[in-house]
């Protein structure tokens, strides 16, 4: 069979050339609607060289016998638009719940700092004048000490993870950092659903293509975010070239991915076989499910509980010093009675 893509192709150069027929202009535009931004543009670029006449790459032109039929080029990119865009809107989502959840981290810390520091240096002195026991004030006074400075630790610490979750989102990602976030609870497995999402999408857009699985590694690798992600396709390339067993690839995958693992391991090297094309567009398809199911998640339970606990911190802030207060108002009063 003739490959048409090479080892560097991306998704959005296979897109192109399962768009380059002219039934397929105005979906592209539909596309640049939905999308938005300067890939937006890029499609409506796309589509207006397609419109002069321009081939906006190579043609396809595998042998019909050994691949699957192709989709029509308006579904595709129906198909395409709707992925990406439930992408997008899954980390949007993903962004605000904890850019949130972090601020209201911060304020209950703050509110609870503030307290304390108040409350600790009038306390210190009221009981200086009251005559307590040196015992007495050193254990209260290092008590509320202790949790001023952890309060004001917290803040730093909440602080600096939020700036790690805009590092987490963006186009290049430290592996430590992803590493970080994969131990955060609901966050992480919904973080690296959809990087899982993106990674299965390429493979299956670019086996479409007529790909093998060597150039599939490659084209998911540029297309991912991940870092962590984007070595191990770039070492399962290498193996799989060298002719170790998918099996064995399989078992290495990192993170939480045990459905692609899964189907990497029962899968034969024939990947245009129409079979393991569709197995690949439903692995990506239940990807992009799971991706939307631990967003929804993410909003209805993790974000209440962060609620709940940002509460609670500023709440035992206040308790802390009502609770010194009261033992000065009860040895004032212990004092007026005898």
């Amino acid at each position: 069979m003739q490959n048409s893509f090479g080892a560097t192709s991306t998704i959005d150069e296979i897109l192109a050339v399962v768009a380059s027929s002219d039934e397929s202009t105005h979906g592209l535009r539909a596309l640049a609607s939905e999308v938005g931004g300067r890939r937006g543009r890029q499609y409506r670029l796309l589509a207006q060289r397609i419109e002069r006449g321009e081939n906006p790459s190579r043609p396809i032109t595998p042998s019909s016998t050994d691949r699957a039929p192709s989709p029509s080029p308006v579904a595709s990119l129906t198909r395409y638009a709707f992925l990406e865009r439930s992408r997008r809107t899954s980390q949007r989502h993903v962004m605000w719940v904890c850019v949130l959840s972090c601020l209201y981290l911060i304020c209950a810390f703050a509110v609870g700092w503030f307290v304390l520091w108040t409350t600790a240096p009038l306390a210190t002195d009221v009981m200086d004048d009251l005559g307590f026991s040196d015992s007495h004030r050193t254990s209260n006074a290092a008590l509320l000490r202790f949790f001023i400075g952890f309060y004001f630790a917290a803040i730093v610490m909440v602080a600096v993870a939020g700036g790690l979750l805009l590092v987490r989102l963006g186009r290049s990602t430290p592996a430590w950092v992803e590493r970080v976030w994969d131990l955060v609870p609901m966050v992480g497995p919904t973080l690296r659903a959809g990087d899982l999402a993106v990674v299965s999408e390429a493979i299956y857009v670019s086996l479409l293509g007529g790909n093998g699985y060597s150039d599939a590694f490659e084209v998911a690798s540029r297309s991912t975010s991940s870092t962590v992600l984007r070595r191990w396709l770039r070492e399962s390339k290498t193996r799989f070239d060298a002719g170790e067993a998918m099996g064995a690839i399989a078992h290495s995958l990192p993170g939480r991915g045990e459905l692609i693992a899964g189907v990497l391991a029962t899968l034969s090297t024939n990947s245009t076989a129409p079979a393991v094309i569709d197995l690949w567009r439903e692995t990506s398809i239940r990807m992009h499910r799971m991706m939307i199911e631990r967003t929804q998640r993410l909003r209805t339970v993790f974000a209440p509980v962060m609620v709940v606990i940002s509460l609670l911190v500023a709440s035992y802030a206040f308790v802390l010093a009502m609770g010194t207060l009261y033992q000065i108002v009860e040895f004032i009063s212990n004092y007026l009675t005898y």
